[in-house]
């Protein structure tokens, strides 16, 4: 999926970068706005008859969206998290381990 991911923002940069250029008023860098967050938090689970979970999680989200023309939007956003379909955050674990990251919003 990183891979995948990736080839997604690459094959899509000269699209919006083209399309955006011949777009009405203004320069195609106006037109691009980056956007992402980094999230750093503790959480610390408490149930009744399991054992007790600590844990410092992350998440972190990075994108970019384009106004093509003034009816028509591009949004990317890439987020960690990988293969967990309910959340982008991750836990801080396995030392230096590589994280996943995906596809988020398009």
């Amino acid at each position: 999926m990183k891979v995948k991911a990736m080839a997604i923002l690459i094959s899509a940069a000269p699209l919006l970068v083209s399309t955006a250029a011949t777009a009405a008023d203004g320069s195609w860098v106006d037109r691009i706005k980056f956007k992402g967050d980094i999230r750093l938090r503790y959480e610390g689970i408490d149930e009744q008859f399991e054992a007790d979970r600590n844990r410092m999680r992350f998440r972190t989200r990075f994108g970019l969206g384009a106004d093509v023309r003034d009816d028509v939007k591009v949004v990317v956003q890439f987020a960690s998290g990988g293969n967990n379909p309910v959340s982008t955050n991750q836990t801080f674990d396995d030392g230096f381990s590589s994280k996943d990251i995906a596809l988020d919003l398009a």
